[in-house]
């Protein structure tokens, strides 16, 4: 029986991904949301929606009861969970079968056994496909075990996911704490504290497998995923078809993951994946019960609407298609833009987005959370949308990546875009030189590079200029605006603490600019809304624009964003960032961000060490851990385990020189 009304059991660029195909299929659906989550895209891609009451993730998107409830109210026959959340927990799939909701997804049989990853290692061990050696137990058998493991070892939480609950310890002192640390991320994010040791390769890379299972034993795979770049054990980079296989170690590695599918009679879609070796040899990893955050490079290559198979298969069909059917057609990449910051070690960065201005372009997919400028809450995983490419081949297809990521315009925050730019333009990344650790490895070396031009700055300047001396109420062309009492004027910016000097005088057919000595003639002046271009000593710029106050301007050109920041005009939030920065850099740490303090390393009177690790916050489902930047003295510790922070809280004082 077709599915009529579907609840969406999930947030965020899913949760719309998932709203969209319902639409085309005629399905009715349902967004659920918490108190921050009123105005999100989900909420209003939806044809209902219902308030999720409480604060904690616990009592919103992952009480049960609560979802459950609001599926009969509204008269829901079904739940897309999406990914994360309650995906892949069995209870969730048997409360929706005990109330006659149908689970977009496997039994809870199968989650249950590929979900626990020491059952699905057992599993897939006894059915010959190759897995890494490895134990588990209470901590003490772990630690006295380990000893006849080589270091390094991968440790890893029984129930975990997504990157989440996943360290490498490099010798015994590590391990301990790794396995502390996993075991309560664990916990908190997966209700589930057992952890387990692995051997880890080193350098592999990891590749997975998408399948399809009706409910008649039919199985099927859309060939392979390349999801080797990852930061913090998260990948950020995808892409279909992985160019590092052959036809005969394609057709084990896809053939591998059919066979595990079929002997857990799996059914809907799933995600099997392996680590491969340098010599291509490949150990089974993991399965996913869920559609997977990398998807789309699969759909770009195949042709196949995952999400519409998955709601096909959910209502009793059988799979429309055979194995000899599915055809590779072309190359996908897909880029996670997350707000963060590459380089402060990839910490989240939440906020008031400033500007929101993805590119439109061919050739490229978006599925995002936002559709203008919106605010990105610390409570939830820190990705903004995934920027999808497909073109005849991976050259093309790197090339149309590299483009869209210079569109790309999100102002406000800090984002991975540029340093996705660095990565794939990277000769090694081209070359498909790559493994798990290439970022960890390379990672100084991406972050010098960053391919700013030296005009970039001083076109941000021009730009800067342009927009400061158009009144508010002006025409839509700029150069219409500039009366003959604004030439001839000076204005001063600061940008990365550098004070430049711009002076405005007429030329013919147009305006000459002065910046540090240097003549730049501005014509061609075309204004639109956060947007500005003009034509700079014959040379075409584009910016993108927008304001944080009176004060100051993000302008992006390029894909390089610039903090300007107008010297004449100071208000209080100015005033108040640099009194923060001024304290910060005598004896005070700040939080950076706002989240959980969930561990705190010192205590008042202790002498640290440079790099020494001094409190653990948690944010965005990641642990952020602040060292110290000095040699010095605890004078007080100002927070306790389990606080709530706000960003620019004070969290440790120091005798003498501080940390932050």
């Amino acid at each position: 029986m077709d599915i009529k009304k579907v609840l969406i059991a999930n947030r965020g660029e899913i949760a719309v991904r998932v709203a969209k195909t319902a639409r085309k299929m005629g399905i009715n659906t349902v967004a659920v949301y918490s108190k921050n989550d009123a105005g999100a895209l989900h909420v209003l891609n939806c044809d209902e929606a219902y308030k999720l009451d409480g604060e904690s993730l616990s009592e919103t998107y992952l009480n049960i009861d609560k979802i459950i409830g609001i599926a009969l109210k509204s008269n829901c026959d079904a739940i897309h969970p999406g990914y994360g959340f309650l995906s892949e927990n069995p209870a969730f799939a048997k409360a929706c079968t005990h109330n006659n909701i149908r689970f977009v997804g496997p039994r809870a049989e199968s989650i249950s056994v590929m979900g626990n990853k020491l059952r699905a290692r057992q599993l897939v061990g006894e059915i010959g496909v190759p897995i890494t050696s490895g134990l588990s137990g209470e901590l003490n058998e772990v630690l006295s075990e380990a000893k006849k493991l080589t270091f390094p070892i991968l440790v890893k939480a029984a129930s975990g996911g997504g990157g989440k609950g996943m360290r490498i310890a490099n010798s015994r002192e590590e391990l301990e704490e790794s396995l502390l640390a996993t075991s309560r991320e664990a916990e908190t994010y997966f209700g589930d504290g057992t952890v387990y040791v692995e051997q880890y390769l080193e350098s592999p890379r990891h590749i997975e497998v998408q399948v399809l299972a009706d409910n008649y034993g039919n199985v099927i795979h859309l060939f392979e995923r390349e999801c080797s770049l990852q930061r913090r054990y998260q990948k950020i980079i995808e892409e279909a078809p992985s160019i590092t296989l052959d036809e005969n170690k394609r057709n084990e590695l896809t053939n591998a993951a059919v066979k595990i599918a079929k002997e857990i009679k799996y059914t809907n879609a799933g995600t099997i994946e392996f680590l491969v070796d340098k010599n291509l040899n490949f150990y089974f990893l993991e399965m996913n019960t869920r559609i997977q955050v990398e998807h789309p490079v699969t759909e770009m290559i195949t042709g196949i609407d995952i999400v519409e198979e998955q709601f096909k298969v959910c209502s009793g069909k059988k799979l429309s298609f055979s194995q000899k059917d599915i055809k590779i057609n072309g190359h996908a990449i897909e880029a996670r833009i997350y707000a963060e910051n590459p380089e402060n070690n990839f910490m989240p960065s939440s906020g008031k987005m400033a500007l929101y201005c993805p590119p439109k372009l061919d050739l490229i997919r978006i599925d995002s959370a936002y559709n203008n400028p919106s605010e990105v809450f610390p409570d939830f995983d820190p990705m903004i949308s995934k920027l999808i490419v497909c073109d005849k081949n991976r050259v093309s297809a790197i090339s149309q990546l590299e483009n869209a990521l210079n569109n790309y315009n999100i102002q406000g925050i800090k984002t991975n875009i540029q340093f996705l730019k660095y990565l794939v333009t990277n000769k090694d990344y081209v070359k498909n030189n790559i493994s798990t650790s290439f970022i960890e490895s390379n990672l100084t070396k991406l972050l010098k590079y960053t391919g700013l031009k030296a005009n970039h700055l001083t076109h941000a300047l021009c730009c800067a200029a342009l927009i400061s001396v158009k009144p508010k109420d002006s025409p839509t062309s700029i150069w219409e605006s500039i009366g003959y009492w604004r030439f001839n004027q000076k204005l001063k910016f600061t940008v990365e603490e550098k004070e430049y000097e711009v002076k405005f005088l007429k030329a013919v057919n147009g305006l000459k600019i002065v910046i540090e000595n240097k003549d730049w003639f501005i014509n061609e002046i075309t204004y639109k809304i956060n947007q500005l271009s003009f034509s700079a000593n014959n040379e075409y710029v584009k910016c993108h624009f927008s304001s944080l106050n009176e004060s100051s301007f993000f302008i992006t050109i390029n894909g390089f964003q610039f903090k300007i920041i107008r010297n004449d005009i100071l208000d209080e939030s100015i005033k108040w960032e640099n009194r923060i920065s001024n304290l910060n850099n005598e004896k005070i740490l700040y939080s950076p961000l706002p989240g959980k303090v969930v561990k705190i390393n010192i205590k008042e009177g202790q002498k640290v060490q440079k790099g020494q690790d001094l409190i653990i916050i948690e944010a965005m489902k990641m642990e952020n851990k602040l060292a110290s930047k000095y040699e010095t003295v605890v004078k007080s510790v100002n927070v306790t385990i389990g606080q709530q922070v706000a960003p620019d809280l004070p969290l440790i004082e120091f005798q003498n020189n501080s940390a932050d």
